[in-house]
């Protein structure tokens, strides 16, 4: 067989080097500035982005060497000796060493590191590499600093939702801003229209004197002109007391200490009401950018918080207002209605000034109303009375007693219903510390409520000890409760089923006024229901000492 010109290519398991046309395209193609420099020091491969991150000719990469290059490219920075002494300590490494970075007074980042070749343990050439990392960098500074931003707008958020109590809250702010915000004093001045001027209202970082002298100051808006003009354009206004036209002669001044203070405006829609302020003293600084951030932040986070708190007390009034006309009307009301009823109760008591029966039902009639309208008028009195621990007349109840009384207070409409009642009370029931008249009226009100919505069939009252407390349950086999109407029969002035001729009598308050008694007394309530299958509603009494 004849031989061949052909090389044979045996397989090795080594992969044969690139050619230099494959590592020039490397180069070119890398986004980082590379020079190769070899065992005699000169510059053996380099690519295009070396020769534009640093000025560097391509002439003078083919004929200096890398030192020559090196001493050009320190030349551009802020000190050129001590950047020539770390590049060239590098490059005399033996290893791989970490990056490190050289800073441009322009603000790039250069991160370079060095890979030596070496030969016999001795450096001999190797691979240069520099990277921009100036947007990388630039990138991490503002992760930094929007963390530290809406971490720092939680706190004041958690702060503002501390205390109902306006008073409390902007005091809370204030010692909040002093932390975040890592000033010397914060302070709080809300409009006043009675006194024309804003009024310090809250504060933090004064001694007394301070304080006494910041409560004397109250600025008009003429005063502030400047001040307000600037929150036209921005939620913030930095000033130096200097620049300040604020009228602070020099003994207040300095009394103060107060060298730059950063206001923050607080809105009511377009009007200002007010403003939060962050002040550092006697220490040369500024707010940066981040500071800043999170003050544009807080004033407006402030400003929602004030609005909600003065709808809060809106409500607060309209609610006490209201309450207090039901009160009164109610007691208007019970007056003349128990003249009519004490009246009923004489003429239905003597039978002998009737001459026909029909005058006999009459009054029947007229005392079954008059008791109607007084039950009604229990409920909105019940209705508007303050739910606080303090309007619970606790004593010793049993609870066996009050329920024999609502049997004899319900008789009456029980009878009148037709319907079948049974009163199952157990013999074991522990003795409850509690307000025996609410009791009554929670029961009262749900078998009241169980007769209005129960035509045939029965009512059936269970008292039994449960879960460390006593359960009281009234069932019906009246027309039932829907999901969707489950959720709303605790509200007050809720009625269900106006249909099917059904006339319904009351306020609508009953069982919202259930709800709100066993809410005093630390209970629960729950109710069980099906439309058709009627209700049971399940009342938790707590019972001191049972185990």
């Amino acid at each position: 067989m004849a031989a061949t010109s052909e090389p044979t290519h045996i397989a090795t398991g080594i992969a044969p080097p690139p050619s230099a046309g494959v590592l020039d395209a490397v180069l070119e193609a890398s986004s980082e500035a590379i020079i190769v420099v070899d065992e005699s020091g000169d510059i053996a491969q380099f690519n295009r982005r070396f020769c534009e991150m640093w000025g560097v000719p391509v002439e003078a990469l083919e004929s200096e060497s890398a030192i020559e290059i090196c001493h050009n490219m320190v030349e551009q920075l802020d000190d050129p000796e001590d950047a020539k002494n770390r590049l060239f300590q590098l490059m005399a490494s033996p290893t791989v060493a970490e990056p490190q970075t050289i800073e441009f007074a322009d603000g790039r980042i250069i991160e370079y590191c060095w890979s030596p070749q070496l030969s016999e343990g001795i450096v001999s050439g190797g691979v240069l590499t520099f990277r921009d990392i100036s947007e990388t960098r630039k990138a991490r500074g503002l992760l930094t600093d929007e963390v530290w931003v809406n971490a720092g707008l939680a706190r004041m958020r958690r702060q503002l939702g501390c205390s109902a109590d306006t008073s409390v809250m902007l005091h809370r702010l204030c010692e909040a801003t002093t932390e975040i915000l890592e000033c010397d004093a914060s302070h709080t001045y809300l409009w006043s229209a009675e006194d024309n001027a804003f009024l310090l209202v809250a504060g933090h970082g004064d001694n007394e004197e301070q304080w006494q002298l910041l409560q004397e100051i109250r600025p008009s808006r003429a005063m502030v002109s400047d001040l307000l003009q600037g929150f036209d354009h921005d939620e913030i206004a930095e000033i130096e007391i200097e620049e300040s036209d604020a009228a602070l002669h020099d003994g207040v001044r300095n009394k103060l200490g107060v060298e730059r203070t950063l206001f923050m405006a607080l809105r009511r829609g377009e009007e200002t009401i007010g403003f939060h302020s962050a002040c550092i003293r006697n220490r040369g600084t500024r707010f940066d950018d981040r500071q800043r951030r999170l003050a544009r932040g807080t004033a407006q986070l402030v400003s929602l918080a004030l609005e909600n708190a003065r709808l809060v007390q809106e409500l607060a009034r309209a609610n006490r207002r209201k309450e207090e006309f039901v009160t009164a009307l109610s007691h208007e009301l019970r007056s003349p209605l128990h003249v009519i009823l004490g009246y009923t109760s004489v003429l239905l008591g003597e039978e002998r000034d009737f001459q026909r029966e029909e005058s006999r039902d009459l009054v029947r009639r007229i005392d079954r109303s008059g008791r109607q309208l007084a039950a009604m008028l229990e409920d909105s009195l019940a209705a508007g009375i303050d739910t606080t621990i303090s309007d619970v007349n606790r004593s010793v109840v049993s609870l066996a007693d009050v329920l024999r009384e609502v049997e004899l207070e319900t008789r009456d409409s029980r009878q009148e219903a037709g319907l079948a009642y049974s009163w199952n009370i157990a013999a074991d029931l522990p003795t409850l510390h509690s307000d025996g008249d609410k009791i009554r009226l929670i029961v009262k009100n749900l078998v009241s409520n169980a007769v209005k919505f129960t035509d045939v069939g029965g009512i059936f009252v269970k008292a039994t000890a449960q879960e460390a407390g006593i359960e009281i349950a009234v069932e019906d086999t009246g027309i039932g409760i829907g999901v969707e109407a489950q959720k709303i029969i605790f509200e007050p002035f809720r009625q269900l089923d106006r249909t099917a001729g059904r006339v319904l009598r009351g306020t609508g308050l009953g069982l919202h006024v259930v709800r709100q008694m066993v809410d005093l007394l630390g209970g629960r309530i729950d109710v069980e229901s099906k439309p058709g299958k009627g209700a049971t509603f399940r009342v938790w009494l707590p019972a001191p000492g049972i185990a």
